[in-house]
C-alpha cells in the first residue's frame, strides 16, 4: 500500500502559471474563465481568464462591505451565484441571501436579481439542480425556483 502521502507533498505537480490575489475560497472554472470567491472582504468574487494557464489574467473584481464574506461562487452558462454570508459579527447593514448576475460580459458582471434570506446568510448552495437549492447557516435546505 502507497504511504499518504505527507501534507504540502506536491509529486507530480508543478506550477505552469501565477495570479497574486486575495485569499480564495471557492474556485469554480467554465470554459477559459475561473470564478474566485474570497474569504475576505473587500474582496468579493473575481473572474479570471485563465485560457492561457501560464497566464491568467484578471477580467473582473466585485468588492463587498467589510462585514461580510462571499466565498462561495456558482456559475451556470452566463448566470453566477455568489453567497452574501454574515462574517462572525452581527451588523446593522448586513442583507444575507444570494445575489444573481449576469456575465455575459466577463468585463462587467451585471446583478440581475437578490434573493433574501434569513439567519446569517447563505452558506451552501448548488443551481446545478432545478430548482437550485441553498442552505442558510445551519438550517434545512431550501429551494429557490
Amino acid at each position: 500500500m502507497t504511504p499518504f502521502p505527507k501534507f504540502g507533498d506536491r509529486k507530480n505537480l508543478r506550477r505552469i502559471g501565477r495570479l497574486d490575489m486575495p485569499g480564495g475560497g471557492q474556485v469554480t472554472v467554465q470554459g477559459r474563465h475561473a470564478y474566485v470567491g474570497h474569504m475576505e472582504a473587500p474582496a468579493g468574487t473575481s473572474i479570471v481568464d485563465v485560457a492561457d494557464p501560464r497566464r491568467p489574467r484578471l477580467v473582473s473584481h466585485i468588492t463587498i462591505p467589510p462585514f461580510m464574506h462571499s466565498h462561495k461562487v456558482r456559475v451556470r452558462g452566463d448566470t453566477m451565484l455568489v453567497n452574501y454570508e454574515d462574517l462572525r459579527r452581527p451588523h446593522p447593514e448586513f442583507t444575507p441571501g444570494l445575489k444573481i448576475y449576469d456575465v455575459a460580459d466577463k468585463a462587467k458582471p451585471r446583478e440581475i436579481a437578490f434573493h433574501r434570506t434569513g439567519g446569517r446568510g447563505v452558506h451552501r448552495f448548488e443551481p446545478l439542480v432545478r430548482p437550485a437549492t441553498y442552505t442558510p447557516e445551519a438550517s434545512a435546505a431550501t429551494a429557490l425556483a
